[in-house]
């Protein structure tokens, strides 16, 4: 087989890549051929606008597996590539540099760490190429301004794990722990402990058009035993922030979005389903807003907020649950025009010396009541619609 190096000049990218704007002018593509012979024809392509000059170097090499490239079939295709170099790629690319990665599976047994500002592109349909770790997440994002695109991460770490631990083992398909990072049409799942998660005031990443499902995290081994907090899709914490647009977070073993310490992330437009836990727990003094969202078909309550959480929630539509909103614990909260409708027990339940506000909402067709107030807590209800609920409307 045949290795070849191609450095070009020039302002075309490759064709089968979408045509959009680029922010930078200095381009660097990597190519990994989807052949059974690993690593053939693979080419690296260097654009930059000036005149066209093309060196082609070539080199013969046995005709073998090499000892980080083999042949899987698991990714979908009958020849898929795993390809465990993505990281020595990575680390040659500079700063403002485009990575462009051809379908299939690039598997590796560490974490990956960005702290470049480079964009990352996937060929093809979400799904179809794929970072994934053995040991830990798949990438951990420290850059100021990444960027990535069109690709599947994945942690897929053993059940018994020593690293559990081990800050840099954390078993989610992606770490945030810096940075205002970009990620567009992204899908994020089967991590261990969930999907994706943000941590640190100086984290705020952007997601648009992603998707994050984690049907397979039910917890891991480590040296104190089973540690089964696994299937998170969203986790934000110790002030980290986040926003995230038009994106689905679903089919989840545990909370769909998890905010707490301080986490102040932002939901605008999102589908959040299908969680086996709650939609959406806040707590340990967590904020968060949530705009125009749908959270239903929850295993418990479709808005969990304890320990002196404060989200806002502004047109939700919080339905088909256990409960629909549970605040707890002295917190408060504010739903501004939402609607939370055909919940199996409660609309609304409010304990503990918590004090939500609830304006312009509508609360109906709950199966037990529409809004129960114990234990000392309070409210604040303006403008609401409370109807067709079982048992009752109000019980204080």
């Amino acid at each position: 087989s045949f290795l070849t190096l191609a450095i070009a000049y020039g302002n075309q990218r490759p064709s089968f890549f979408p045509q959009r704007p680029m922010r930078r002018e200095k381009r660097v593509a990597v190519f990994s051929s989807m052949k059974d012979c690993s690593m053939k024809n693979a080419t690296w392509t260097l654009y930059a606008p000036v005149s066209c000059v093309l060196i082609i170097l070539s080199a013969c090499y046995g005709c073998r597996d090499s000892d980080n490239d083999v042949v899987n079939d698991s990714a979908g295709s009958s020849n898929a590539l795993v390809h465990a170099s993505f990281a020595e790629e990575l680390e040659k690319a500079e700063p403002g540099a485009t990575i462009y990665l051809k379908k299939g599976l690039y598997q590796y047994e560490e974490p990956v760490r960005i702290e470049k500002n480079v964009t990352i592109i996937g060929e093809g349909e979400p799904g179809e190429t794929v970072l994934e770790c053995t040991t830990g997440s798949a990438l951990i994002l420290l850059a100021e301004h990444a960027r990535i695109e069109s690709v599947t991460l994945r942690c897929v770490t053993e059940y018994e794990c020593p690293y559990l631990n081990d800050e840099s083992h954390l078993f989610y398909s992606l770490q945030v722990l810096g940075g205002e990072s970009e990620l567009y049409n992204c899908d994020f799942g089967d991590g261990s402990i969930g999907c994706v998660y943000i941590r640190g005031e100086g984290s705020n990443p952007e997601f648009s058009h992603c998707r994050i499902r984690n049907s397979q995290g039910e917890g891991v081994w480590g040296p104190e035993g089973f540690y089964e907090s696994g299937g998170a899709g969203v986790k934000v914490v110790e002030k980290g922030r986040g926003v995230f647009t038009d994106c689905e977070i679903y089919e989840t073993v545990m909370q769909a979005v998890i905010v707490e310490t301080g986490g102040n992330p932002t939901f605008s437009n999102c589908k959040i389903h299908d969680s086996e836990s709650h939609g959406v727990w806040v707590t340990e003094e967590g904020f968060g807003e949530f705009v125009d969202c749908e959270i239903y078909d929850f295993e418990w309550s479709g808005v969990y907020l304890e320990s002196g959480s404060n989200p806002i929630f502004t047109n939700c539509v919080i339905r088909d649950g256990h409960h629909g909103v549970e605040v707890l614990s002295k917190s408060e909260g504010v739903f501004t025009g939402c609607v939370i409708q055909a919940n199996d027990s409660r609309g609304v339940g409010v304990e503990d010396e918590s004090n939500p506000t609830f304006v312009d909402c509508e609360i109906l067709d709950n199966v037990h009541s529409g809004v129960a107030l114990t234990h000392k807590s309070q409210g604040t209800f303006t403008d609401c619609s409370i109807q067709r609920n079982g048992f009752i409307g109000v019980w204080i």
